[in-house]
Formats: structure tokens, C-alpha cells, sequence
């Protein structure tokens, strides 16, 4: 099954477990998980076997739930500022 952000199935999934776990446990579940993707992308640079992935998708569904507790509305649009500032600095390269 392939996962999409945007699908009200998996937003529910994820507020279910804001709601189960707690905002507290979860912000500190995305601090380790983010911890983990820097020690695996450390290890990438080392050249040695490392779960990038693995813990790239764990960091994709902390953000996602991060996104729908500090708000998905707010969020978004810092993102769409951020990828037009991008845009904006790739013109000029």
C-alpha cells in the first residue's frame, strides 16, 4: 500500500496517534528520529551500510505529524514560501 500524506485515511492515522501517545511524546519521538537519519546519513558518508531510508520514512511521518500539531495551513504555506525562494535562487545560479 502506498502511503499518501494528503489521503484523510493516513491524516487520521496520525492524528490517532497524536491523540494516543501525546504531543509531548511524539516531539520527543521526532527529536530521536531525526537523530537517527543524521547518525545513518553519517554512516552513508563513512561508506558504510546505513538505513537512509528506513529513517528518512520514520522522519517523513514524525514531520507529518508535527505538521498537523503546529498547523497543516501554516506549514504549507512556510513550505510553498520556501520552495519559491528556492525557485527564485536556482534563476540566478
Amino acid at each position: 500500500m502506498a502511503y499518501n500524506f494528503n489521503d484523510p485515511r493516513t491524516e487520521r492515522l496520525l492524528l490517532d496517534a497524536l491523540g494516543i501517545y501525546g504531543a509531548e511524546f511524539q516531539l520527543e519521538q521526532t527529536i530521536e528520529e531525526c537523530a537517527e537519519l543524521i547518525v545513518a546519513l553519517r554512516h552513508l558518508r563513512r561508506g558504510k551500510t546505513s538505513d537512509v531510508v528506513t529513517e528518512l520514512a520514520d522522519v517523513a511521518i514524525m514531520i507529518q505529524q508535527m505538521r498537523l500539531l503546529f498547523g497543516a495551513q501554516a506549514f504549507d504555506m512556510e513550505v510553498e514560501k520556501k520552495l519559491t525562494r528556492l525557485q527564485e535562487r536556482l534563476k540566478t545560479e
